[in-house]
């Protein structure tokens, strides 16, 4: 059986089945299933079982990339937004004789264990690795999930922080997966050439917008999906105080002057791969880069295709490793 591209088309295609049920109904029903953190804490149990199903195929991989990540030492570091003030944590994994910083986001519902495919390789590459929690997961505070709306913004803090911290002026990189992709693309419009060495961006998507309501549209035709976007997005700017329209990685990619490499697998079932089709074309910088991975699933490139994943990798450092501000 075909897994449910995102869980916001599974969730609503089935109050739609169901006789009476509103347009309301829905944008009541996504909102507090897709974006409110109780939602996401739930959902986190499903998806976390999908991934397992998912990189099933890659036997003991995956747990001995996360065993790596528990038992390697870390330390556990704290941000302030610029935002909303909310108190962000992270997770930072130093090495020895570091050569670069590499900043990364997870996807939505995920945790620092979805690095565990490429974590120990970056380590072995010599890469100090500072792993978010986005808001609204994991020990990280915040009430919603925004899909990048505001997480973009607190990438842009945790550089701050890097900045910081950055007393050697290592080359930094941002790297994402799936809406942790997504949200380092959003944040590139507002960085300076420079400001990064580069960004990296697995399995992200176009927009909200896009992953959201496209999909539910295509799933449910004859339901008023417009109608629950417009009520949503009401729910969304008065309740949790975001705009859904700034969710959009596409748009913000016509802006980015940083270099970019996109990975993606052509399997992918939650976010397809014209995706990062669509981002490649819009992205503004000239030196960007699509690596597309056959038959890998959602975030599965590293495991389905690890050399190439990780000679791609390693072209970008070399290509990339300078001194950013």
């Amino acid at each position: 059986m075909k897994m449910k591209r995102i869980a916001v088309a599974g969730a609503a295609a089935g109050l739609a089945a169901a006789a009476g049920v509103t347009a309301a109904d829905v944008a009541d029903a996504l909102f507090m299933k897709v974006i409110s953190r109780e939602g996401v804490r739930k959902y986190k149990s499903r998806g976390d079982a999908d991934m397992d199903k998912i990189r099933a195929p890659y036997g003991d991989a995956p747990q001995k990339g996360i065993a790596f990540l528990r038992s390697t030492p870390r330390e556990s570091v704290t941000i302030k937004t610029s935002t909303d003030g909310l108190t962000l944590h992270g997770y930072y994994y130093h090495v020895d004789e570091p050569q670069r910083i590499v900043l990364m986001a997870h996807g939505y519902a995920g945790s620092i264990e979805s690095f565990c495919g490429i974590a120990r390789w970056l380590s072995e590459q010599k890469c100090d690795m500072l792993m978010i929690e986005q808001r609204a997961n994991g020990q990280s505070e915040g009430a919603w999930a925004t899909f990048g709306a505001r997480e973009q913004f607190d990438v842009l803090d945790w550089l701050s922080w890097i900045r910081d911290h950055n007393d050697s002026g290592l080359p930094v990189y941002l790297y994402g997966t799936s809406m942790g992709g997504a949200t380092v693309l959003m944040a590139s419009r507002y960085l300076s050439s420079g400001d990064v060495a580069g960004i990296i961006a697995d399995a992200a998507y176009t927009s909200m917008e896009e992953v959201v309501f496209a999909s539910l549209k295509r799933r449910i035709r004859v339901f008023p999906v417009r109608t629950a976007r417009w009520i949503m997005a009401h729910k969304c700017s008065r309740k949790a105080g975001f705009d859904i329209a700034a969710a959009d990685a596409e748009k913000a990619l016509r802006h980015c002057l940083t270099p970019v490499l996109f990975i993606h697998g052509t399997a992918d079932e939650r976010v397809p791969v014209e995706h990062s089709r669509r981002n490649f074309q819009a992205c503004a910088c000239d030196d960007k880069e699509l690596l597309i991975v056959e038959n890998a699933n959602h975030v599965c490139s590293w495991f389905e295709d690890p050399d190439r994943y990780t000679c791609a990798l390693a072209d970008f450092f070399k290509r990339h490793d300078k001194k950013s501000g």
